[in-house]
């Protein structure tokens, strides 16, 4: 459902709109947006990056974290705009903000 594009340390997202039907109903199944990022991004949870547990790298937040084993990026604008919903809209892309690296 959902592209992301990584150059280094620049990661970008777009919503794949010939998926916006599997991504509607896959909105109308999850109970939250947490869960809805978490199913849009599966392919790439299961091809090397994962969501970070804020607590496991002492970040004061409960933003959306993704690593790709090496950097770290935050979704600082989940929480102050439907960003799922914008992109399929559509709107381009959003940007994950790089944080630093994994240690």
């Amino acid at each position: 459902m959902i592209i992301l594009e990584q150059n280094d340390k620049v990661l970008k997202m777009y919503a794949d709109l010939e998926c916006k039907e599997e991504y509607l109903e896959t909105r109308e199944e999850c109970n939250n947006l947490d869960d809805l990022l978490t199913e849009a991004l599966e392919y790439y949870l299961c091809n090397g990056y994962e969501m970070v547990d804020p607590e496991d790298i002492g970040a004061l937040t409960e933003l959306p974290i993704i690593t790709d084993g090496e950097y770290i990026w935050i979704l600082s604008e989940w929480y102050t705009e439907d960003v799922l919903n914008i992109m399929f809209e559509g709107n381009n892309q959003y940007a994950w903000d790089y944080v630093g690296n994994m240690e």
